[in-house]
């Protein structure tokens, strides 16, 4: 039965048990090229403390391949996860040159062996190319991710304050493109009057 946790929405690697490449919202932009396998967890969801061991083995087999096993604790990584909207934990993801797709079979069984092979088979078997891509805005190279890593890692400003100004500028984009949208109705809709008084 598969458990998860479920969460409201919201440059150097570390390498965790030899193998495992941790993530964060500063080094995010290196999975746009070669393979990867990212879960996303927080420390302190049973569900992703359940998978812990599978993933370290996982990563101890891709060692002498192409695949780049990775995760990204979402507690310290805020706008990576909310990047990816994670909203329950664990969650993975699959990446390739740039291209993010959200894996979609066995996360969680009781069946130490079963979820390992299913990851394997997923990986071997290239499955990610039957799964249809992230939209381009959850993608870690977005232009939103990478105003944040500019703000945060080369301005030195806080992660909450990077976010609220990546959110204030996407609202006033909005607003303008709706005020936009609306000038040029109200300017269609007049025409025909303005030409009926002319004849």
């Amino acid at each position: 039965m598969m458990m998860q946790c479920f969460l409201p929405l919201f440059c150097t690697f570390t390498l965790v048990g030899g193998t495992v490449i941790e993530l964060t919202d500063l080094n995010a932009n290196t999975i746009q090229s070669g393979e990867w396998f990212i879960k996303a967890y927080k420390p302190s969801c049973p569900a992703s403390q359940n998978i812990a061991s599978s993933w370290i083995e996982l990563a101890k087999w891709a060692i002498d391949k192409q695949y780049n096993i990775a995760e990204i604790d979402i507690t310290a990584g805020h706008f990576l996860g909310s990047q990816f909207l994670v909203t329950k934990t664990p969650t993975l993801f699959h990446a390739k040159d740039g291209v993010f797709t959200q894996f979609q079979g066995i996360i969680n069984s009781n069946q130490y062996r079963g979820k390992l092979e299913t990851w394997k088979t997923f990986l071997l078997n290239k499955m990610s190319e039957q799964l249809v891509p992230l939209s381009w805005y959850r993608s870690p190279g977005s232009c939103t991710m990478i105003m944040f890593t500019y703000l945060n890692a080369h301005l030195k400003i806080s992660a909450f304050a990077s976010c609220s100004i990546i959110g204030s500028m996407f609202l006033v984009l909005v607003v303008a493109v709706v005020n936009l949208l609306l000038w040029f109705i109200k300017t269609r809709t007049q025409n025909p009057q303005v030409q009926k008084k002319c004849k």
